[in-house]
């Protein structure tokens, strides 16, 4: 098995000893069964940690043994930091376990556990982690609280501990420790162990390799830049690798090892002259087979020089000449060997711009537009050549080239056109654009021939549509309603009682009443007017007036003469004698309504 290392740490987090005993009912101390007890306990604890048992069996502990020093007395509650009672391991961590907690007075007993004050234990299942696993004991005597966690050592790992993972950087490999301890490769590197470089990209896999990440180092017999190029055998003259390193292929008509052979010695230095025939025989060997007159390894010996007819465009003859001969050259030839075309047009005779061409013992002259005759010195009438071409009648008054003309001018290598009014360019082709800046208004301008046409937009008239035209000159407007023109359209001015487009609509708007409440109705411009009674209001006085306050005896509410009194929002009546009632409609019965005196200047009372 694989060997581990880890820490088996407990805190103690309160201890209640509530009777300050010990286990067997003696005071702490040493004193005597006397409760209460004088002296308190001064504990201390003691850990073992064994293998796994379903209960508590005497036996060594296995996985170790801790104490700690006196914590407190008797009932205490311990804040941090917290005193660990640390248990080291280096096994295999076995995840389960048995510990045994004991808590002991610190005093001199004759026996070691007769000191004893409390003993908890626990078996469970704890892995290693950081976070704290909390514990409790309620027992005869005491009952403590505790926590209990497994730590891997540095660079252990994984639920047992047996992963060791310390990160490095050197010759034996790069990486880190993942929180699982597993290796993570450092930028660059690759391997179980991380010590392999990783290649520049597209470094050839077979041809190339690397001491250091991103390089590209090639193996022998191969190059470029990922060592993916062949490289040819050494001293390969002629040839190349073809595909694989140290190789030698021979280019065409090369031979031999490192291709230095020729095999084509005729093809490549062409050693014949005097037009000998050359044939390779071996490789860097070749035979000249010499013309009529040549002879020597090459031809280089000359035994008749006009044997080969040196004389391209003339007779050859011997003559006491370096060369051994000389030509009688042809007419149009010249040179040493009647090669050089004689020039004909180095006496410019071509005029007036004209192009000279040379041939053999003469030339030609490509002449300027406007010119004619063997050298371009005569002058080509125009107007009259075009006359000849497409004019009926003879040259007198012909246009020539010249179309919309009045006249065509010939001039010395060209011509000119006197054009008709309206046209212009050099044959008068072109029409004058006699639109510009002619149209107002927006209308669009038609170009004539010397002249121009507008096409007014609506409303606008005249040669330049610059005059508005009057939509009111009819009349449209009826019942004596005002015209007022606009662009393209009028609008008419209505008299009261009349409406529409022309006015010609006099239909009496008030005839439907459309005011409510009494209002009155008043006839408008193609329109009525409600004339709203207090209190009411909008267009057809059927809205209460918002801010106004309506005065209740405005419908006059009070019968049979009463007089009326508004108030905030009522009204009271006072009635004259006789009358009573909220409205002064009720009759008061029993009343004399005609007194002694009531009515004067000789008149009559009549009771109603």
């Amino acid at each position: 098995c694989a060997a581990g290392a880890g820490v088996f740490e407990l805190q103690i987090l309160e201890f209640s000893n509530h009777r300050a005993a010990l286990a067997s009912g003696a005071c702490c101390g040493g004193g005597a069964r006397e409760l209460p007890c004088a002296a308190p306990c001064r504990t201390r604890f003691s850990l073992c940690l064994k293998e796994y048992q379903s209960a508590a069996a005497p036996g060594a502990c296995s996985f170790g043994r801790a104490a700690s020093p006196v914590l407190g007395t008797d009932s205490f509650t311990l804040a941090e930091p917290l005193y660990t009672l640390a248990l080291p391991f280096s096994f295999r961590w076995t995840r389960s376990f048995t510990l045994i907690l004991q808590a002991y007075d610190d005093f001199e007993y004759p026996e070691p556990e007769a000191g004893l004050v409390e003993e908890a234990w626990w078996s469970g299942i704890v892995e290693p982690s950081a976070e704290w696993h909390a514990l409790q004991h309620a027992g005869a005597a005491a009952a403590v609280a505790y926590r209990v966690r497994v730590l891997c050592q540095p660079n252990y790992y994984n639920t047992t501990c047996t992963t060791f993972c310390r990160p490095r950087d050197d010759k034996f490999g790069h990486y880190s420790c993942s929180p699982d301890g597993d290796k993570r490769c450092l930028p660059g590197w690759q391997g179980d162990n991380c010590e392999k470089p990783v290649c520049k990209e597209g470094c050839h896999p077979t041809h190339g390799r690397c001491d250091r990440p991103g390089d590209c180092d090639c193996r022998p017999g191969w190059r470029g830049e990922l060592c993916s190029q062949c490289q040819p055998y050494p001293g390969c003259k002629h040839g190349y690798c073809n595909g694989s390193s140290w190789d030698c292929t021979c280019d065409t008509n090369w031979g031999g090892i490192l291709c230095d052979q020729d095999l084509n010695y005729c093809g490549t230095h062409e050693p014949c002259q005097h037009g000998g025939t050359c044939e390779n025989t071996a490789p860097d060997q070749y035979l000249c087979r010499c013309a009529e007159g040549f002879s020597g390894t090459d031809c280089e010996r000359v035994d008749n020089p006009c044997a080969p007819q040196p004389c391209v465009h003339g007779e050859c003859a011997l003559a006491a000449t370096p060369r051994g001969f000389s030509c009688a050259c042809q007419r149009g030839w010249a040179g040493a060997l009647c090669d050089l075309d004689v020039d004909d047009c180095a006496s410019a005779p071509c005029r007036n711009g004209a192009t000279c061409r040379d041939r053999l013992d003469a030339f030609s002259c490509d002449c300027a537009p406007g010119w004619t005759g063997p050298t371009c010195a005569e002058d080509v009438n125009e107007c009259e050549q075009k006359a000849a071409e497409g004019a009926v009648g003879g040259a007198e008054g012909a246009l020539g080239p010249c179309v919309n003309a009045a006249a065509c001018n010939n001039t010395a290598g060209g011509y000119s056109c006197t054009c008709l009014a309206g046209w212009t360019g050099r044959d008068c082709e072109a029409n004058v654009d006699d639109c510009t800046g002619q149209c107002l208004n927006g209308a669009t301008c038609i170009d004539l021939v010397d002249d121009f046409h507008c096409a007014c937009a609506a409303g606008y008239a005249g040669r330049t549509c610059a005059r508005d035209i009057d939509d009111c000159a009819p009349r449209p407007c009826r019942n004596g309603g005002e015209c007022v023109d606009l662009l393209n359209a009028y609008r008419c001015i209505c008299p009261v009682g009349f409406s529409g487009t022309n006015c010609e609509d006099d239909r009496d708007h008030c005839a439907g009443s459309p005011c409510g409440n009494g209002a009155a109705c008043y006839t408008a411009q193609s329109d009525y007017y409600c004339h709203c009674a207090p209190g009411w209001t909008g267009k057809n006085c059927t809205q209460r007036a918002a801010r106004e306050q309506v005065d209740a005896c405005a419908a006059s509410p009070c019968h049979n003469n009463g007089s009326c009194v508004a108030g905030a929002a009522d009204f009271t009546c006072i009635c004259r004698d006789g009358w009573t009632g909220k409205t002064c409609s009720v009759r008061v019965e029993g009343i004399d309504r005609c007194p002694e005196g009531t009515c004067a200047n000789g008149g009559t009372c009549v009771r109603e």
